[in-house]
C-alpha cells in the first residue's frame, strides 16, 4: 500500500512511539434524539 507524505505524516501524528492510535468511540444517538423529542415536546423521533 502506497501512503503519500501527508498521510504518513498525519498518522505519524496520531500514534505513539509504537505506532498505535488510541480512540474510543461513543454512540450518542439515543440520547441526542431524546433531547430533541423533549425540545418538540413529542414522547419519541423515528430514526
Amino acid at each position: 500500500m502506497k501512503l503519500t507524505r501527508g498521510k504518513l505524516e498525519g498518522l505519524k501524528a496520531v500514534s505513539d512511539s509504537r505506532g498505535v492510535i488510541a480512540a474510543a468511540a461513543m454512540d450518542q444517538r439515543g440520547s441526542l434524539k431524546k433531547s430533541l423529542a423533549k425540545e418538540k415536546g413529542v414522547a419519541d423521533l423515528p430514526d
